[in-house]
C-alpha cells in the first residue's frame, strides 16, 4: 500500500480493496490526506484489517482534514475491526452519504474515542443520507460513551421510510435512538412515515424499540414483528403504549425472555389504564415465560380487537379481554401442546365463561 500512494494517487476517486490477508491498517495519517478525491471505498474480506486511519501516528488534530472526499464507505466480513472511526475522523468526513456495514463479527462501535483523544460532544454527518448495518454481533453502540451521532439529512428519508427491518444483533444496548438522541428537524422526531417495524434475532438485553422512542416518534406504525430476540421481557413499558397510537397487528413470536406485552418499568410513574385504539389483530406464540399480557394489574381497553391467537404460551394463564373493554373480539385461539384440553378449560376458565363459542382451543 505504501508504494501505492508513493506512486501519486492524488486523483484516485474509486478504491477497491479485497481478501488483503495481510493488512491491519489502509492508510497512515500523510496517506489519508494526501486523497482528497477519494470517494468510494470499498472493503471486503481483509480479515486482519484493524483500522481505517493507522492510530499509531500522531494524534489527529481537528485541522488535520483526512478522505474529505469520501461519498461511499463499505466494509464487509472485516472480524478484526472492533471500531471504524476515530472521533477526530469520523468529524472530518464531510461528503459522507452512504455507510454500509456487514458481516464484522467484532465491531462494537462506528465511532469512538482512540488513544490521546478528548470525549466530544456530537459528531455531525452533515451528508450522511443511507447507514446500513447488518449482521454486526458484538455491536454495543453506534458511538461510544460521552459521544453522539447526528444525521440532518437522515431525517429525510426517514420521514418516508416505510419499513424497517432490526436483525441479527448480540449486543445492541439501545435498538433505536431514544428521545434525547434522535434525529430531530424543525422538532419534528424521526419515522414519522414508518409503519412497520420488524426486530429478529436480536439477543442482548436491549430495550425493546417501543421502549426506547419518544411518544410522537411513530404516529403511523401499523404493524410490529418481533421474533427470536430472546433478551426481550416485554414489548412495552405501560406509559409507552401511546407511542403507537395507528398499531393494528402486534406479532411476537419465540422470544425465550418475554415475561409480558405491557409492563411497568423500574421508576415509571403508575398508569390507570392504556388503551390500543387501533389494535385488531394479536398474536402470541412461543412465549415460554409469559406471564401476562399486561402486567401490573393495569386496566386495558381494545376496542377494535377482533383476533387474538396464543400458541404455546404454557404460563399464561389469564387474559385481559372482557366484552365491556373489547367488545368486537370475535376469536380466541388457544392452543397449548404441552396442555390437555381439559386443562386448557380449567386455565381460562373465566375466558370460556365469557365468550363461548369465541375461544377456539
Amino acid at each position: 500500500m505504501k508504494e501505492l500512494y508513493e506512486g501519486g494517487f492524488g486523483k484516485l476517486k474509486h478504491l477497491c480493496l479485497q481478501k488483503c490477508e495481510s493488512l491491519r491498517s489502509i492508510f497512515s495519517l500523510a496517506e489519508a490526506q494526501s486523497l482528497p478525491q477519494l470517494e468510494e471505498l470499498f472493503i471486503d474480506g481483509c480479515n486482519n484489517l484493524e483500522e481505517i486511519v493507522a492510530e499509531d501516528q500522531v494524534v489527529l488534530q481537528d485541522d488535520q482534514p483526512q478522505l474529505k472526499g469520501l461519498r461511499t464507505l463499505t466494509i464487509v466480513d472485516c472480524p478484526s475491526v472492533r471500531c471504524l472511526f476515530s472521533v477526530v475522523l469520523a468529524k472530518n468526513l464531510p461528503k459522507l452519504e452512504n455507510l454500509y456495514i456487514w458481516n464484522c463479527d467484532n465491531m462494537e462501535y462506528i465511532v469512538t474515542k482512540k488513544n490521546g483523544e478528548e470525549t466530544m460532544g456530537n459528531i455531525i454527518f452533515p451528508q450522511l443520507r443511507i447507514l446500513h448495518l447488518s449482521v454486526l454481533w458484538c455491536l454495543e453502540s453506534f458511538c461510544g460513551s460521552g459521544t453522539s451521532a447526528v444525521c440532518p439529512l437522515l431525517e429525510e428519508i426517514s420521514q418516508c421510510l416505510e419499513e424497517l427491518i432490526i436483525m441479527d444483533f448480540n449486543n445492541l444496548e439501545e435498538i433505536l435512538f431514544d428521545e434525547n438522541q434522535a434525529v430531530v428537524q424543525d422538532d419534528q422526531p424521526q419515522f414519522l412515515a414508518l409503519k412497520t417495524l420488524t426486530v429478529m434475532n436480536c439477543n442482548s438485553s436491549a430495550r425493546c424499540p417501543i421502549s426506547s422512542l419518544s411518544a410522537r416518534s411513530l404516529p403511523k406504525l401499523e404493524y410490529i414483528d418481533l421474533s427470536h430476540s430472546h433478551g426481550l421481557r416485554n414489548v412495552f413499558s405501560a406509559s409507552l403504549t401511546g407511542n403507537v397510537p395507528q398499531l393494528k397487528k402486534l406479532d411476537v413470536r419465540n422470544c425465550k425472555s418475554m415475561q409480558e406485552i405491557v409492563a411497568k418499568e423500574d421508576g415509571e410513574e403508575c398508569v390507570d389504564k392504556i388503551t390500543f385504539f387501533q389494535l385488531t389483530h394479536l398474536n402470541l406464540a412461543g412465549l415460554q415465560c409469559l406471564v401476562s399480557i399486561c402486567g401490573c394489574g393495569v386496566l386495558s381497553d381494545w376496542p377494535l380487537l377482533e383476533e387474538v391467537s396464543v400458541l404455546d404460551c404454557p404460563n399464561l394463564k389469564h387474559l385481559p379481554f372482557r366484552h365491556q373493554n373489547a367488545p368486537k373480539i370475535n376469536k380466541i385461539e388457544i392452543v397449548n401442546r404441552q396442555q390437555t384440553l381439559k386443562e386448557l378449560h380449567e386455565s381460562f376458565s373465566e375466558e370460556v365463561k365469557e365468550f363461548g363459542k369465541v375461544i377456539h382451543m
